[in-house]
């Protein structure tokens, strides 16, 4: 195929991966042109539309391609959606690069594959990562290592806990799908090239509950071990070659590649080798961290050569740069762990009991730190529960009993949500993003929760608020009588947020009727898994900056405790006030909290920054702000390590380490 014309290229999908995808594009310069995307929500086609505009847009694909003519169409929809919208774009004769995971079935990718061969069509899947850097050098250097004996590829990742607002958030099983094909692909690459011949199968399959996956994939006498963790940290992701002359590592994190070549069976060599790996790790990741600096703002790793690669192949009618071998083998795997994966969420659901079928309690959240121990608490005591949150956590993440439902609380409520329910525990908020997003997420959604409970007969509203939102700066201890910060926006968006819903809370349920309980915890720690306050300071790497002196002491308190104190105000009609702080009887001292840590993170190496220090550094900060953000609210950042004094009000007693939820509380709550 011989063009005298720039190749024409259109998107289906609107969302962040299109963005990267434009970018790259984008970088090709004049021999490519971008003619058009398709994608459902006008929202997203607006979006992208407006930091790139000059092209043609529809709702769909084949409504796009009915007016606008493309030779390549990128496909960055759902992974559900790539088979369908695929064989759209083959069928009016475009090639196609699709994102991975390609398919979710390998009969869909059968199904794909030969349409494109009988229309004499090419498919590039979205193994970027076999362009980037680090592999490129890995390959060159491949060679020298002899014949490789063995392979470890490995790819440690952070689940993403919120959404865009668009999608909804992905689950576990779907976070480990979505980023399984990358360390995939790699292994699979490397033991192509190492025995030609055949054809790579998995061996052996582990899940860990956590989402750990161990694999064991051959190729002749070739092995590779192949993990994929969606808990393991630090995050990382990389490519281990052994061969019988020496050993690669490419490492995709830093972007660079540290090579071990020969026997090294001599004493000389075992004492220097880890001198030469540290010279190549430190070195080339400086080199690796200033081109990154150098392309800032550009599209991820590799894309842009795998683009290349594509469409020379189509100029030039050349194989695609991932071959359908790969593309099947890598499918092929990821299908049998989602058999692993849904066949271990059956073996769970057939152990826990079924969902209680009356629930008179919904709490919102209730998969996050403080919420889900406000359900297991509630179904200790026996009592029906429902949780809404944003995503349905895996079987293994249920309390058993409990009925969950994926909703957004911004958005249309679910139908039936609030069918028999008496009283509602909103721990739901936005824990990130901007103010367009606490505006949505906290105060849009608490208002929109708060009329449908009042329109479906709801007794109680619990409001889980924070005391971040009350003004602090009165001398003497802060009391539940303590009015909020005139100000909340000086405090940050999520301070803000809280302290909005609360305001609209106490003002509109009197007017609709329903009772409300307004309930201020104390910043919380995970009693499973400690995390150090932001009041007590930064990690940066293995150090931890504490601010404040060691002696004094920090109100915080565990996650237990304070959902133990959450479920008794909602349970006892007149055992609180209208409003309470949720402060512990005894906080901890900094220098407790720091030991803590130690004790959880032993290479932490710790420094203590007194108080005074932080007011010029706040100065500095806030006349930033005002200078580079303006007409923004600029942040207090003095205020996020201040020491507040908190005075322990009647729910202090529910805070005790003694203290069980009052069965007679149950009791009086069923009676009522």
């Amino acid at each position: 195929m011989t063009l005298d014309r720039p190749l024409r290229i259109a998107l289906a999908g609107a969302g962040q991966m299109a963005r990267q995808h434009v970018q790259a594009i984008q970088a090709l310069g004049p021999t490519v042109q971008i003619v058009g995307i398709a994608d459902p929500s006008a929202e997203a086609r607006t979006a992208i539309l407006d930091e790139f505009p000059d092209m043609a847009e529809a709702p769909t694909l084949p409504e796009l391609l009915e007016t606008t003519v493309a030779d390549v169409v990128h496909v960055c929809t759902p992974m559900e959606f790539h088979a369908e919208v695929a064989m759209q774009a083959l069928d009016h004769g475009c090639h196609v690069y699709v994102e991975k995971p390609v398919t979710p079935e390998v009969s869909e990718l059968t199904s794909m594959l030969g349409k494109a061969g009988e229309r004499g069509l090419k498919v590039c899947a979205g193994h970027q990562v076999l362009f980037e850097r680090p592999y490129r050098s890995l390959l060159d250097l491949l060679p020298s290592i002899g014949r490789p004996v063995h392979v470890d590829s490995y790819f440690s990742f952070k689940p993403v806990r919120t959404s865009s607002g668009r999608t909804r958030p992905l689950s576990n099983d779907e976070q480990l799908l979505d980023v399984l094909p990358h360390p995939t692909y790699l292994l699979l690459d490397v033991l192509e090239r190492t025995v030609p011949e055949g054809s790579s199968e998995l061996r052996a399959l582990e899940i860990s509950q956590g989402r750990t996956m161990h694999a064991l994939v051959g190729r002749g006498e070739v092995t590779g071990c192949l993990v994929a963790s969606l808990e393991a940290r630090p995050v990382e992701h990389w490519l281990r070659v052994v061969g019988t002359n020496g050993t690669l590592h490419a490492d995709f994190v830093r972007g660079s590649v540290q090579e071990l070549l020969g026997p090294g069976t001599s004493g000389i060599d075992k004492a220097l080798n880890p001198l030469r790996l540290s010279w190549q790790l430190g070195f080339r990741t400086i080199g690796a961290l200033a081109r990154r600096i150098r392309k800032r703002g550009g599209s991820y790793p590799g894309l842009e050569d795998i683009f290349r690669s594509f469409y020379q192949s189509i100029r030039d009618d050349l194989p695609s740069p991932t071959s359908e071998t790969q593309i099947r083998e890598t499918v092929q795997i990821c299908q049998q762990v989602k058999k692993r994966l849904l066949h271990n969420e059956e073996a769970v659901s057939r152990e826990n009991p079924k969902p209680a079928p009356d629930p008179q309690v919904l709490v919102t959240g209730g998969t996050g730190l403080l919420g889900r121990e406000v359900v297991k608490i509630l179904r200790e005591a026996d009592f029906g529960v429902r949780v809404v949150s944003r995503r349905i956590p895996p079987p293994e993440d249920h309390v058993p009993g409990v009925h969950y439902v994926a909703g957004d609380l911004a958005g249309d409520l679910p139908p039936g949500l609030l069918t028999g329910i008496r009283k509602v525990i909103h721990c739901a908020a936005e824990t990130s993003g901007g103010w367009d997003a606490h505006q949505r997420n906290s105060i849009d959604a608490t208002v929109s929760l708060l009329r449908a409970s009042a329109d479906a007969g709801v007794e109680t509203f619990v409001q889980v608020s924070s005391v971040a939102v009350l003004d602090s700066r009165a001398k003497g201890p802060v009391t539940d009588q303590t009015p909020l910060h005139p100000d909340p926006k000086r405090l940050g968006p999520y301070v803000w947020g809280k302290s909005e819903s609360e305001r609209l809370v106490r003002e509109m349920a009197p007017e609709l009727g329903i009772g409300l309980k307004v309930v201020r915890p104390v910043p919380l720690i995970d009693t499973n898994r400690f995390s150090p306050p932001g009041r007590l300071g930064r990690r940066i790497s293995n150090l931890f900056v504490a601010v404040g002196r060691p002696s004094r002491s920090l109100v915080v308190a565990d996650n237990k405790s304070t959902a133990r104190a959450v479920v008794e105000t909602a349970l006892r009609p007149k055992a609180t006030e209208h409003v309470t702080n949720l402060v512990p009887p005894r906080p901890p001292t900094r220098g407790e909290l720091v030991e803590r840590l130690r004790r959880v993170s032993p290479e932490v190496w710790v420094v203590w920054v007194p108080p005074v220090v932080l007011h010029p550094l706040s100065w500095t900060a806030t006349l930033a702000q005002k200078l580079f953000r303006p007409g923004q609210p600029a942040i207090d950042l003095a205020s996020a390590f201040r020491g507040i004094e908190y005075a322990p009000g009647p729910a202090a007693k529910w805070m005790s380490e003694r203290h069980t939820v009052n069965p007679l509380a149950t009791e009086t709550a069923h009676a009522s």
